[in-house]
């Protein structure tokens, strides 16, 4: 529990391997995630200033990444 508290922490996300999970779930899980990114969230990631930023190569040291995720997608 110590390491799981540890990674969410320290990097906020986490990766449990040997979870028992059938793979055939898994990929459609991740099948699913990617369908819907596609379908309702590229358009308007692209549309972003983050995304029309990182296209213009402008400086992004000063970027607070946190804060630029998914609130205007």
């Amino acid at each position: 529990m110590a390491l799981l508290h540890q990674a969410c922490e320290k990097w906020g996300f986490f990766q449990v391997e040997n979870n028992g999970i059938d793979k055939k779930l898994i990929e459609k899980v991740k099948q699913l995630v990617n369908s819907h990114y596609e379908y309702n969230l590229k358009e308007s990631f692209y549309e972003s200033e983050m995304a029309k930023r990182l296209n213009n190569k402008d400086n992004l040291n000063d970027t607070d990444w946190e804060s630029s995720s998914s609130s205007k997608i």
